[in-house]
């Protein structure tokens, strides 16, 4: 019997947590004898050239989502892939046209990867008010919906009334087997190498990370005792933040690293992991950081973190926007934190072969009814 043959569809592969799970899948289906194409509207992003060789990355060429329709056709039409993932909730409803314009019997799986109904609320009218019908009927047709956390799950039933036994949650493929060696290098910061615990927070520096709660929090919990914050990443409100630490005194005891090129030996170093998102897609960093075994502190944000966390037994859990909270739970992290063994083995089930393997297999069930 021949391999199945599979498709991915993305606007593009610039570094992000969506994009890096399905770069994650692609390279396991490679691992497993059934690489499948790429196809992108641009050719563009740093996850490019992490695919494995044997993946075929397919550039549309186009300027925006709606102008690949007619290009993913022909691509379609070409590469007649049984089943093809498409990733990102503004480029599924055009992968779900292409396919039955198409005409091959290519079957669509949608994976949603956000809190659509919070990222919404932050769009224009336009948006707000025509994407939940335009994805009702999208998603109707798709052969399967993927989540990575029934919050998300429960999310997009609700915004779009597609019934929620017909979503499924599938772990996101987040831990490669060289985490352990990646989390042994050197982190290029020489407070890791001192006696002060080292906060860190890792993520784009944008309103809905709410790195602003982080400050305030941080400066409760410094003007009683020593501590040191490093935040990793980059964005618009980077100015804004670096403001935030001066006005707040704290300004010699915060870093900010910019993007590197790996988190790991930082999260592996770090006294306590710090998430206030305002809402999550699903919270790779904390997955990460347990693997890591390096304690967490989360809000209790729509999204991932409550099931990541186990509802708190896997780490702190406090209120999106409390900082007095957030303060209290770090400084309760620095007198008692998990076991990180036990951390680690929780890790495991984000682990890219477990995670990548209940993927390969739905997606081959899809397949072999396509047949």
């Amino acid at each position: 019997m021949s391999a199945p043959r599979f498709a991915f569809y993305m606007p593009h592969l610039r570094i992000g947590g969506a994009e890096r799970v399905m770069a994650n899948l692609a390279n396991h289906f490679a691992e497993r004898g059934v690489a499948p194409a790429m196809l992108l509207d641009r050719r563009d992003g740093a996850l490019v050239d992490a695919l494995a060789p044997d993946i075929d990355v397919i550039a549309l060429d186009a300027p925006r989502t709606l102008a690949a329709l007619p290009r993913l056709v022909r691509v379609l039409r070409a590469l007649r892939p049984q089943v093809l993932l498409s990733a990102i909730t503004y480029n599924s409803p055009v992968a779900i046209l292409a396919a039955l314009l198409a005409r091959q019997g290519t079957r669509v799986a949608v994976a949603e990867h956000t809190i659509l109904s919070r990222e919404l609320g932050e769009r224009g009218w336009r948006q707000r008010t025509l994407l939940p019908p335009v994805l009702r009927l999208a998603y109707r047709r798709a052969a399967a919906i993927l989540c990575p956390a029934g919050a998300i799950a429960d999310d997009l039933a609700a915004l779009t009334g597609i019934a929620r036994e017909r979503i499924e949650v599938l772990p996101n493929p987040v831990i490669g087997p060289d985490a352990a060696m990646r989390a042994l290098r050197p982190a290029d910061d020489p407070w890791f190498a001192e006696a002060v615990p080292v906060f860190v927070a890792a993520g784009r520096l944008a309103p809905v990370k709410d790195f602003a709660t982080l400050l305030r929090g941080f400066a409760l919990l410094a003007a009683v005792r020593p501590a040191r914050l490093v935040l990793l990443g980059d964005g618009p409100l980077r100015t804004e933040l670096e403001a935030e630490a001066t006005r707040l005194g704290i300004a010699d005891r915060v870093r900010f690293r910019g993007a590197v090129a790996d988190p790991l030996p930082y999260l592996a170093r770090a006294a306590c992991v710090v998430s206030t998102s305002r809402y999550e897609g699903f919270g790779n960093v904390l997955v990460e950081a347990m693997a890591c075994g390096a304690p967490v502190v989360s809000t209790d944000c729509p999204g991932g973190p409550r099931t990541i966390l186990d509802g708190g037994r896997l780490g702190s859990l406090v209120p999106v926007g409390d900082h007095a909270a957030l303060a209290a739970a770090m400084s309760a992290m620095l007198a008692e934190r998990p076991a990180a063994d036990m951390l680690r083995r929780a890790a495991q089930r984000y682990a890219i072969d477990a995670a990548g393997d209940a993927y390969l297999e739905r997606l081959r069930r899809l397949a072999h009814a396509a047949r």
